[in-house]
């Protein structure tokens, strides 16, 4: 039955109506003007005796044919139409529920399918049920321990159990680029280490409102840990939940304040930034430090950490700069920073000052001021430059020499957000220092991951990579995935480098400090 137009019924039921009302004023005119039908030409006759009882018969048969017709008409319309709405009404709801009942078929069934073709993935994903007897041991897992024989044994025979990992990311929604980055990596670590007994039961935290229930699917699962999800927001809605259950979590974040016995974060912290960079600046006999940092709380967990660093060393804080994040003015910043006007006007009492002496000596040096903005040195020696994204990296080291900050004279000191390949091409940056978790192995895995899947891989998706390596490992010498394996005070050594998790969820990790210099990124050794 196609589908019925209740407007265009109405219509037709109107159109009905109008034309009943023609016949009706036709044959009412057909009875009032008998003797005198429209368009006949007539000619008077004087009425015989029959006329009156002619006219009589002739206008009760007409009476009756009219209200036979009205009444025979009304009755098979109301029956057409009664029948036609009533049909109409029963096909329309037979079509609602059956395109309901599809509409929820179809997503169920595109559901399991995704589900499937996933599965089917991490299925083929496992290498060969009988590799080869000696592998090469960097092909076994790609996260060992540090120094710990337990862990330096790779042919050790998996348990037949499956080993279930438990994945929270978001696969949908605004960041589904970063959570199917991870996934990807996930899956390029699992043909890496070769364990085809690894599972991974999957939880899509796209919808930030159903992660408690994305949190318990994997529960009932029975998975053996989880990993994830990204972002602190979801993390501390499942804290309290994963205080009353008996799994380890092994979260994408930096963020210390999530931390919690057996909820971990994995990611790069401040924490380890700050120390790791400042520590290198006073090996460089740096001991006077300014800061420029965002007026969030970014940029007040950056000076809590540098406050933290100095009450503990050498070096001093001697200023620092906090600007607006969401609108910042990087002029101002730096003429602040730097004391520019104070030191501008020094600059003209010293020239005053030495044209009054009136020596040659005295006009040799009036001579070379003349050349500067300011007079006197700046009371820093290194400066550590806290941005947000590399766009304002870029714009306030164009702007701070032209304030007197002078990279030659000012060592800049960043952290991983500066890790950029343009970070060469930007001169106010040459002779600067910043800490990363890029290595050669970095590398190495980008080039694995675009060769895969034809594209670059999120900055954090080398931390699904290293997690994967690093439950693997565990599970390839049988050892148990609990709070004791994961907090070996050996630790553990990945693409990303060197790490220990903490007992109190905290990680630890020694970050690679690079040397911006002519064009060239240098490691240096710290």
């Amino acid at each position: 039955m196609p589908y019925l137009d209740v407007n265009f019924l109405l219509i037709r039921v109107s159109s009905h109506k109008t034309k009943l009302e023609e016949d009706i004023m036709f044959k009412a005119l057909m009875v009032i003007s008998e003797r005198f039908p429209i368009g006949v030409a007539t000619t008077y006759k004087p009425p015989s005796m029959f006329s009156p009882l002619r006219r009589s018969f002739i206008n009760f048969k007409s009476k009756l044919l009219f209200i036979f017709c009205l009444l025979e008409n009304n009755i098979i319309i109301f029956i057409f139409f009664t029948s036609l709405i009533l049909f109409g009404c029963e096909t329309n709801q037979i079509q609602t529920k059956t395109t309901t009942i599809k509409t929820a078929q179809n997503i169920e069934n595109i559901l399991n399918k995704t589900n499937a073709e996933i599965k089917s993935t991490i299925e083929k994903s496992s290498p060969d049920p009988d590799p080869d007897p000696d592998p090469d041991p960097d092909l076994k897992s790609n996260v060992e321990a540090i120094d710990n024989p337990l862990y330096l044994s790779s042919n050790t025979k998996t348990k037949d159990d499956p080993l279930k990992v438990g994945i929270l990311l978001p696969l949908t929604g605004k960041y589904y680029q970063i959570g199917n980055s991870l996934l990807n990596s996930a899956q390029l670590a699992l043909n890496k280490t070769q364990n085809k007994n690894i599972k991974f039961i999957i939880q899509d935290t796209g919808n930030k409102n159903n992660i408690t229930k994305n949190f318990y699917s994997l529960l009932n699962e029975d998975v053996n840990i989880i990993l994830g999800p990204i972002f602190s927001e979801n993390i501390i809605k499942i804290q309290p939940l994963a205080k009353d259950e008996n799994i380890n979590i092994i979260t994408f974040s930096n963020n210390t304040k999530v931390t919690q016995k057996n909820l971990y974060i994995f990611g790069l912290t401040l924490e380890d930034e700050i120390k790791t960079i400042l520590q290198y600046s006073e090996k460089l006999k740096n001991k006077k430090l300014a800061a420029i940092l965002p007026n969030n709380e970014y940029g007040k967990r950056i000076k809590n950490e540098i406050i933290k660093f100095v009450n503990n060393n050498p070096t001093q804080l001697v200023k620092t700069v906090m600007y607006n994040a969401s609108d910042p003015d990087f002029y101002e910043v730096s003429k602040n920073i730097s004391n520019y006007e104070q030191r501008n006007i020094d600059l003209g009492l010293k020239i005053k000052e030495l044209e009054m002496l009136n020596t040659e000596e005295s006009k040799k040096e009036v001579r070379r001021l003349k050349n500067l903005d300011t007079y006197g040195d700046l009371p820093f020696d290194s400066l550590f430059i806290g941005v947000e994204n590399f766009k304002q990296l870029s714009m306030i080291s164009s702007i701070l020499p032209y304030y007197d900050v002078d990279p030659k004279k000012i060592q800049y000191l960043g952290n991983t957000v500066w890790d950029k390949d343009s970070i060469v091409k930007e001169p106010g940056l040459n002779n600067s220092l910043f800490t990363s978790l890029s290595n050669n192995s970095t590398k190495n895995f980008e080039n694995e991951y675009i060769e895969m899947f034809n594209q670059k891989p999120h900055p954090v998706a080398s931390l699904a990579y290293d997690a994967i390596g690093l439950v693997s490992n565990l599970n390839q010498n049988n050892l148990s995935i609990d709070a004791l394996s994961l907090t070996s005070t050996r630790g553990f050594s990945g693409i990303n480098g060197k790490f220990k998790f903490l007992n109190n969820g905290n990680i630890e990790r020694f970050p690679n400090i690079y040397k911006v210099k002519n064009q060239k990124l240098y490691k240096v050794e710290n």
